[in-house]
């Protein structure tokens, strides 16, 4: 099946309580099986085949679809803005874990032992 042919339509009147999703969009049929398993009084699937499509019956009021606008340019400039701090703060504690000073294995064992003995001595 081609990429073309596999739509999705979304079906409701004003008479139903239910609107009928019919889809072979991965993501929305991987939301529409978690809502389903989770909210099985408002969702269910009602058909499937082995191209990948699948119909589900959900509640009206628990359904809904969205238009957004792109964002504003302030909003651009603002989520830049915070990306560039962010950038800052993860090159700051990368610079931090780089400068930690290198410690041999050896110097760990007999840290690790001297831990442990002290521990041990005050036990007894």
């Amino acid at each position: 099946m081609k990429k073309r042919e596999k739509t999705t339509s979304i079906f409701f009147n004003e008479a139903d309580a239910n609107t009928t999703v019919c889809t072979y969009n991965t993501k929305l049929k991987k939301r529409l099986s978690e809502f389903a398993e989770e909210c099985p009084e408002l969702c269910k699937l009602v058909a499937s085949d082995d191209d990948g499509y699948m119909e589900f019956e959900v509640n009206k009021d628990n359904f809904t679809f969205r238009c957004m606008k792109p964002p504003s340019d302030e909003k651009r400039e603002k989520a830049r803005e915070q990306m560039h701090k962010l950038r800052d703060k993860s090159k700051e504690s990368s610079a931090t874990i780089s400068e930690t000073k290198f410690i041999p294995k050896d110097e760990w064992k007999r840290r690790f032992e001297s831990k442990n003995t002290a521990k041990t001595s005050q036990k007894s």
